[in-house]
């Protein structure tokens, strides 16, 4: 009795896919949808650069891929500012961080022409004009002192000595 029991309720559990019928339950979903093709470098830091802005500040993930980027950082935050309307402060915070830590070692940056703020300053720029928050407009101010040291004569010059 206990066999045929079991028997019935895996022919009716099993039913559905034998009769080619599918059988939607609540709790599954749908594969997450992907073209399968690898991603550019540029999409790469583009999607990781948009990921971290939606993190909380102070944002600590991410550094290793960051202190290698300098002002490629800024770039990619420019154009995802691009495609989106305006950014809340804690998005603002985020996004300083990152630029911050793009330019934390300076030395890591491996292409020399990102070793210079340039593009970093003028989102600083652009942020300032955009923002209302003073909290924001504070932090704006420190780091555009921080870019600013960046490109100071030793960073340019790293031969000359300290006095």
């Amino acid at each position: 009795m206990k066999t045929r029991s079991v028997i019935v309720i895996c022919a009716l559990a099993l039913a559905p896919a034998l009769c080619g019928q599918s059988q939607s339950t609540p709790w599954t979903r749908e594969p997450f949808p992907t073209d399968n093709r690898p991603l550019s470098g540029e999409e790469w830091r583009l999607n990781l650069v948009a990921r971290l802005m939606s993190l909380p500040s102070p944002v600590t993930n991410g550094a290793a891929q960051l202190y290698g980027m300098g002002d490629e950082a800024a770039v990619d935050v420019l154009k995802i500012l691009s495609a989106k309307s305006s950014l809340t402060p804690t998005e603002m915070h985020a996004t300083l961080d990152i630029i911050h830590m793009a330019f934390e070692h300076p030395v890591a940056v491996t292409n020399p022409s990102d070793r210079s703020p340039r593009a970093a300053l003028f989102l600083l720029r652009h942020l300032e004009s955009t923002t209302g928050d003073e909290a924001v407009k504070q932090r704006i101010a420190r780091e555009t002192t921080f870019f600013r040291a960046v490109t100071g004569p030793t960073a340019s010059h790293p031969s000359t000595p300290k006095q």
